[in-house]
């Protein structure tokens, strides 16, 4: 699934389930590494200086007990990885994150997210580490799902031919077609279409085409659209015995993918982070920023291989 060993779990002072705990856990056991856990504290004011020592010790040893006790819940799971503990500014916590992750060999970055009252989209951390972090971030949300087989999708887009669009694209799959794997669950694959003739089928008083014929071409471009995205996910070369479900839906991705996501009861969410302007600090685009801010499901946001951070 990912191709480095480690594991570096954010923590702040407030958010560390243990169902977060042990999903980094878990994970960093699949991938043979260590767990680093950075607790995130902001600047302690002058006049409570001199408490800040015995406040940091208090707080690493409170989540190193936390983590203790997930492993001795596991027990019958044998979840027993090498972990280590320190602080972390929260000041300057995404670029302090984002440089850790790149140093030490980390195959993803996990951390519960900061939501919005209305519980859905995610506040300036996570926004931050979603536009900047060349490492892949999963913003983990716990759920109260019925389901002991968590339900996961990829949203996917066929239809860029852009080389590095088409990369992030077959990385997207692997990823998800791995993840699917670990947690035996099946696949969704979300992909989003439309056509610039589709206003016309309201008023095609400026088109010399007939209702016919403008539902014609409507028709053939989801007909291209789903071929594309059949030869992609053939391209990806998914495992044979890994139940893969595609769903095409007409219409713009930022509002039918937040909607998918609500009405199928997905959990987690695989989606990429690409623009097209290059600008760093600037690679979300304004699609990959509107469905994140309208989820309520857990994220994994990747980047394409060649992004640099502004912080590297």
């Amino acid at each position: 699934m990912f191709y480095k060993q480690n594991v570096l779990l954010l923590i702040t002072d407030k958010i560390a389930s243990e169902d977060l705990i042990k999903e980094a856990l878990s994970h960093t056991q699949k991938l043979g590494g260590q767990l680093y856990c950075r607790v995130l504290v902001p600047k302690f004011p002058k006049e409570l200086k001199h408490h800040q020592t015995s406040y940091l010790e208090y707080l690493t040893n409170s989540v190193e007990m936390k983590i203790k006790s997930v492993i001795n819940k596991e027990a019958n799971t044998k979840l027993d990885v090498p972990f280590d503990i320190d602080i972390l500014d929260a000041k300057n916590a995404s670029a302090e994150a984002i440089n850790f992750a790149s140093q030490h060999n980390v195959s993803f970055l996990i951390k519960a997210p900061e939501t919005h009252d209305l519980g859905k989209g995610f506040c300036a951390l996570d926004m931050s580490l979603l536009r900047e972090s060349p490492t892949p971030v999963w913003l983990f949300q716990n759920t109260n799902a019925v389901s002991q087989t968590p339900k996961l999708a990829v949203a996917i887009d066929p239809s860029d031919s852009d080389t590095t669009a088409r990369k992030l694209s077959l990385k997207l799959l692997e990823v998800s077609a791995a993840l699917a794997k670990f947690t035996k669950s099946e696949l969704q694959v979300i992909s989003c279409w439309e056509n610039f003739l589709d206003s016309a089928m309201l008023s095609s008083s400026w088109l010399n085409l007939s209702t016919s014929n403008i539902q014609e071409e409507i028709d053939k471009s989801k007909q291209q659209h789903k071929l594309q995205l059949e030869a992609l996910v053939e391209e990806a070369q998914l495992p044979s015995d890994l139940a893969v479900n595609i769903h095409i839906r007409h219409g713009l991705a930022v509002q039918q993918i937040p909607l998918f996501v609500q009405e199928e009861n997905i959990e987690t969410l695989v989606m990429g982070t690409l623009a097209r302007s290059g600008i760093a600090g600037l690679i979300m685009g304004n699609t990959a920023e509107t469905i994140v801010q309208n989820l309520n499901c857990s994220l994994i946001a990747l980047k394409p291989d060649e992004f640099v951070s502004p912080h590297n």
